[in-house]
């Protein structure tokens, strides 16, 4: 479909040049708003969002358009990819919940993913990702973010700045460790959090924790971990990478 590789880059332009009739609906009140689009995803309309989509989704594709911020839980169909066009970012699911802001000018617009997996490309992207190469697309697990940036017309992949529980640690349950090997810790993080954690195992080989994380957020968690074990946590791009000194048995 050549239509594909000219579409718009605004949320506007999109809608009025749509080739089927389209359903708004805007939030113009100060809570949240619930949409139910035809296939039963729904969607949670912030203030000031606009959402448009096809009345039956009769096509190959479910298509939606938004501006603004959207919370999407989406119906699994593996006939019928879903797709959302927020700005000059395109956001691509089977079944899944994330969270897209696609503020008015465009700048910035960021993709997060709290189950599922998600494809996160550019407009320009979107004929290639069709055509199976797939250069330059993004694949987002959960706590993963992607933010777009319209100076260089590029997405990047980060950890979310608040990482939600994926699946509760059945070992150590409210995160209490006793005595417990570091490695042992930062497995149960990763696991916790479906994140990656770096660090040299030789280094930490002889450093244990002590102490109950409960429900302090990722990175608190990591701050006290790091603040018992003398060593220092940063996150690069989808990874927490841990260094330090290592700690001396007596």
């Amino acid at each position: 479909n050549r239509g594909e590789q000219t579409l718009p880059q605004s949320y506007e332009k999109q809608i009025a040049e749509a080739k089927v009739q389209l359903i708004e609906s805007t939030n113009q009140t100060k809570e949240t708003q619930k949409v139910v689009l035809p296939d039963g995803s729904e969607v949670e309309l912030y203030p000031e969002a606009r959402l448009s989509y096809e009345k039956d989704f009769s096509g190959t594709q479910r298509k939606v358009y938004l501006s603004g911020k959207g919370y999407f839980e989406v119906v699994k169909d593996v006939s019928k990819p879903f797709l959302v066009f927020s700005n000059n970012v395109v956001t691509q699911v089977v079944g899944t919940s994330f969270t897209i802001n696609s503020p008015k000018n465009a700048s910035g617009v960021s993709v997060i993913v709290k189950s599922g997996k998600v494809k996160v490309f550019t407009i320009e992207q979107l004929e290639k990702a069709a055509s199976k190469t797939e250069e330059g697309l993004l694949v987002l697990t959960p706590n993963q973010q992607a933010t777009y940036d319209p100076v260089r017309n590029t997405l990047s992949r980060t950890i979310t700045a608040k990482p939600e529980i994926i699946r509760s640690p059945e070992k150590y349950p409210d995160f209490n460790f006793k005595d417990t090997d570091i490695d042992e810790v930062f497995m149960t993080l990763e696991s916790s959090y479906g994140v990656t954690i770096e660090y040299d195992q030789q280094t930490f080989v002889k450093c244990s924790l002590t102490a109950q994380l409960g429900s302090e957020p990722l990175f608190k968690k990591l701050d006290i971990i790091c603040k018992t074990i003398d060593a220092t946590y940063e996150v690069w791009g989808t990874k927490i990478v841990i260094t330090g000194k290592g700690c001396n048995a007596f």
